[in-house]
């Protein structure tokens, strides 16, 4: 059965951007799917994933505020090892029970001088200006390397002239005129032509399908630019339409597999951070 084709000149002429059609409303679960499965947004999300499960191991550590550890004091020693040394150190009446290196012959009950930070005197040293902390803000470029595959997933996921045909596509029926053969009964790069207002035009798509035999079949185009079309079969969630609307018929899961995991291990390293 023929759709009808709603009139091609309706739209402005020398229009870019947002033909004078009314736009078309798409399900927020196929809008979403169509972002989500390509190739190139799976691979980028899978390289945040790596990336923040990586932060995780670095970015809990980070110290935003490094102890300054240069307030001399003398605290006791409590116990001893061969090369570390366990020890109390009371400062305002409060003490802190600390450890650090040591290779001097104090013993058990000695006093012992040690440098600790005022800010927060559970953060001492036996070596002066020693750093108690192994990650600085420096650090925290570790975010660099999700940050910039996300940025790039989300640069993919825009696909604008996608999104054009989904919301202002006419619906035609048109023929196939020729197609490139691939192994496993497959055919690629479709060229079709159809009929607009007794105009006829031609669009090429480079797809990759199954030889199912069919000679027709429904294509959106652009009603600014007719050449621009895509095949109503190859559209994420494989959509039907109801009158003008779309109607998806399945979903494909796995491409929010990847997505969902990422945000909780980003959900994961902000907790820890916190």
């Amino acid at each position: 059965m023929t759709r009808p084709v709603p009139s091609a000149r309706a739209v402005r002429v020398g229009a870019k951007w947002r033909p004078d059609v009314p736009p078309r409303r798409i399900p927020l679960r196929m809008r979403w799917a169509t972002r989500l499965n390509q190739l190139a947004v799976q691979l980028s999300l899978l390289v945040a994933l790596g990336g923040v499960i990586g932060a995780l191991f670095v970015v809990p550590r980070v110290e935003l505020h490094p102890p300054v550890n240069k307030t001399p004091e003398l605290a006791t020693i409590v116990s001893r090892g061969d090369e570390t040394v366990i020890y109390d150190l009371v400062v305002d009446g409060k003490a802190y029970r600390n450890s650090g290196m040591y290779y001097g012959t104090s013993t058990v009950g000695d006093p012992l001088r040690v440098w600790y930070d005022p800010r927060d005197p559970s953060r001492a040293t036996t070596v002066p200006d020693q750093p108690a902390y192994d990650y600085g803000k420096g650090s925290l470029l570790v975010l660099a390397f999700p940050g910039g595959a996300i940025a790039i997933a989300l640069l993919f996921m825009w696909h604008r002239r996608r999104f054009r045909l989904l919301r202002y596509g006419r619906a035609v029926e048109a023929t196939l005129r020729a197609s490139d053969p691939t192994p496993g009964n497959r055919v690629a790069y479709l060229r079709f032509r159809y009929v607009i207002e007794g105009t006829e035009h031609t669009a090429s798509l480079t797809t990759v399908r199954r030889d199912d035999g069919q000679t027709t079949e429904t294509v959106l185009y652009d009603p600014a630019d007719p050449s621009h079309a895509c095949a109503l079969a190859d559209l994420t969630c494989r959509p039907r339409l109801d009158g003008d609307a779309f109607v998806p018929t399945r979903l494909p899961y796995l491409a929010f597999a990847l997505p969902l995991a990422t945000l909780a291990m980003v959900g994961v390293l902000v907790a820890k951070s916190l």
